[in-house]
């Protein structure tokens, strides 16, 4: 009879989940973004102003931060200024990633 290693178990799977995650968030950043490695686009991303509580405009540095991290890692080529578009603006829907942030109640009005 075989005795387990639980150690070397757990470190195999953690090391395989890890690895999985890696791909996973690397392919997730890719399709929002719409960009492959081979075909980089210029783009800018978009942060999306609303009423109704929450400080849209917080974080302030977190669009520049990903533009940079992509632009490094996965060779794309973003706009590392950030667009500013009010909620119900019809040219919202012209950007690949809309970012929206805040803390507290966001609350949309019906027409939003």
């Amino acid at each position: 009879m075989a005795i387990l290693n639980h150690k070397a178990i757990f470190t195999r799977a953690h090391s395989l989940l890890w690895k999985r995650k890696g791909f996973i968030i690397t392919l997730i950043i890719e399709l929002l973004l719409g960009i492959s490695e081979t075909h980089a686009q210029s783009m800018q991303l978009c942060r999306l102003k609303y009423n109704g509580g929450g400080d849209w405009y917080a974080n302030k540095t977190a669009l520049p931060n990903l533009a940079n991290f992509c632009n490094e890692n996965l060779h794309t080529n973003i706009d590392t200024q950030d667009a500013v578009v009010e909620i119900g603006n019809p040219s919202l829907f012209d950007y690949s990633y809309v970012y929206m942030t805040g803390h507290g109640n966001v609350i949309f009005a019906n027409q939003e």
